[in-house]
């Protein structure tokens, strides 16, 4: 039998590939499936997991989190780790390191989505490793449909809805692939 949360992951990929964000886009991009990234916090190496991710060469351009209606945890604290994780994981396989970028997230609770833009900095990771408080803030833009999210992707309306947003959010990870400065 498989776990409502393992339901979320297939329900999830199964989105990503109907609305083709390994497809057309450059080639070497791919959805990974529980995609783990090392990174360092307050000095000791730590995982963050992702149920889903995206990547193109090597680099993680955007993760998902996924959560059973069942589940009483919130997924936005894990994105944003993996998120960081991600930042550190880039730089890392980058000839020349970057001193921000923008990666995106989506957190899916049942079916039910929530669309992220995390801008990580060098100065953040510096900040997570070393287990102290960034001089920056960090901005993290965050869209909920709005939909009732016990719902999520029943009502047809809500699915026509959701599937726009996850064609809109297409378009905004392939203009990142495009500028890997931002």
């Amino acid at each position: 039998m498989v776990s409502n949360e393992a339901a979320v992951d297939n329900f999830s990929r199964a989105l990503f590939e109907s609305t083709a964000y390994d497809n057309p886009t450059p080639q070497g991009t791919h959805i990974e499936d529980l995609l783990d990234l090392r990174f360092i916090v307050c000095g000791s190496v730590r995982g963050a997991r992702s149920n889903l991710a995206i990547t193109t060469n090597g680099l993680v351009r955007l993760v998902q989190e996924n959560k059973s209606l069942a589940r009483d945890s919130d997924p936005e604290p894990q994105s944003i780790a993996q998120a960081i994780a991600a930042f550190g994981h880039n730089n890392l396989r980058r000839e020349e390191r970057l001193l921000h970028e923008t990666t995106l997230g989506i957190t899916m609770v049942g079916t039910t989505p929530a669309f992220y833009k995390i801008r990580v900095t060098a100065a953040l990771l510096d900040a997570v490793c070393h287990g102290e408080f960034p001089d920056d803030v960090t901005h993290v833009r965050v869209h909920y449909p709005a939909v009732d999210l016990a719902d999520g992707m029943l009502p047809l309306g809500n699915r026509l809805l959701i599937l726009s947003y996850y064609a809109a959010f297409r378009l905004i990870h392939l203009v990142l692939l495009n500028m890997p400065n931002m």
